[in-house]
């Protein structure tokens, strides 16, 4: 498996493997959840909020998301899961599913490095749950990985 890395070079193994806690964000086109993790355990009970309408909308969320759990956190960066396609390398959503209108085309990695000085990962919900499974696994050894997602 390759290392996918921040617009400011950050790897995210090296956000993953860092003492302090990422925050991971679950943006799915009915809700979206979130929860500090570390060293793959989740740290505190997950935040659900309902999915706001609209780029802009989902933005703002996201925002106040990542800067409540700064509250009681110091963030070493932010993971987030989307449904759609999305270009891991710039962190924007190419494609969007219709329960999130409006949502492709938005480099949602820039916008959220920019406004909270955080690496961030964006992956799709499906990859990164298969990522998330190998790496809690321990499977990174194997050549190949098969993961299905329904939904």
């Amino acid at each position: 498996m390759t290392s996918a890395k921040s617009a400011d070079g950050h790897n995210l193994d090296q956000i993953l493997k860092d003492k302090m806690p990422a925050l991971g964000i679950d943006l799915g086109g009915t809700k979206i959840g979130c929860a500090p993790v570390s060293d793959f355990k989740v740290l505190s009970e997950p935040k659900k909020v309902p999915t706001p309408k609209g780029r802009d909308n989902i933005v703002e969320c996201l925002l106040e998301l990542i800067e409540e759990a700064r509250k009681d956190n110091i963030l070493s960066g932010v993971g987030i899961a989307t449904a759609g396609i999305v270009d891991t390398d710039t962190g924007e959503v190419i494609g969007s599913t219709g329960n999130l209108p409006g949502w492709a085309g938005t480099p949602i990695k820039n916008i959220l490095e920019t406004k909270t000085g955080l690496p961030v990962h964006v992956d799709n919900d499906a990859n990164a749950a298969a990522y998330g499974e190998v790496r809690a696994l321990r499977l990174d050894h194997k050549k190949c990985v098969v993961a299905v997602t329904l939904g």
